[in-house]
């Protein structure tokens, strides 16, 4: 699900080339002709008339994001070989990177990982609402998530800066792990207000994901959600009996991190 065939991951070289982009100011922008959320991108047809062009194009919606008409739905430059020509920009150009997006009224799952979390979040957070009360539902929504998020885990997140032919051609916007993270687990941290079946469940699935990977900075992203659950435990469970499990649980999810 991740645009891995998106061009090549910049080369070390390209790395340093590619520092430059933060430099460019003359990005001139693309504007959405209708409203919606992004369904698809056609990434090879993308890099293709950036390289035709011999254009840079920064994406501004990832998929998954609403784009209102008239929104900024990308911005191009001269590529770092060319930047003395400046690209025109006209409404034929506009629809033609216009067509490599695909924007429709509702947010799908079938490119969007993003959003298959967040329904599961939706259902944990009605299982949890006063008037449902649903742990079993709510604490099975954190295993699928868990889950979820341990793939993701072990997956290569891609590249920013896309290439071909070792020129930079498009720089991606996407979410990146730390937003799949929060997006599966802070709102049901906080709706689980005093239940210790969703604060241990919780610690369980960030420790099972931190199983999936040995990226520090995934670790690290992890790391915190386990600070944050444990923290929003002690102070909002009841009972010292309560507290006391909460706390022999974090601690053995901080010294699995600690390895």
């Amino acid at each position: 699900m991740f645009p891995q065939t998106l061009g090549d991951a910049a080369t070390e070289n390209e790395k340093i080339e590619a520092r430059q982009i933060g430099e460019i100011k003359d990005w001139q922008k693309i504007f959405a002709a209708k409203a919606g959320y992004v369904q698809d991108v056609d990434a090879d047809g993308l890099l293709e008339h950036a390289a035709e062009n011999k254009i840079l194009i920064r994406m501004r919606r990832s998929i998954g994001q609403f784009a209102a008409t008239g929104a900024t739905l990308a911005e191009i430059a001269p590529d770092l070989k060319t930047a003395h020509r400046q690209p025109r920009i006209d409404d034929e150009t506009n629809a033609e990177i216009n067509d490599f997006f695909t924007l429709d009224r509702h947010r799908t799952i079938e490119k969007d990982a993003g959003f298959g979390i967040r329904q599961i979040v939706d259902i944990a957070l009605k299982a949890l609402s006063p008037g449902i009360n649903d742990t079993t539902t709510a604490v099975e929504c954190i295993d699928q998530l868990g889950e979820i998020v341990g793939e993701i885990a072990r997956r290569k997140m891609p590249a920013k800066v896309r290439s071909k032919n070792d020129v930079p051609r498009v720089i991606i916007a996407a979410p990146d792990f730390d937003d799949y993270v929060e997006t599966a687990f802070d709102q049901i941290r906080i709706s689980g207000k005093a239940n210790l079946a969703i604060f241990d469940r919780l610690l369980s699935s960030v420790v099972f994901v931190g199983e999936c990977t040995d990226n520090k900075m995934h670790r690290h992203t992890l790391e915190k959600q386990i600070e944050l659950i444990g923290e929003y435990a002690v102070r909002t469970l009841e009972t010292d009996y309560e507290k006391e499990k909460a706390r022999l649980k974090l601690a053995a999810a901080k010294q699995f991190f600690s390895v």
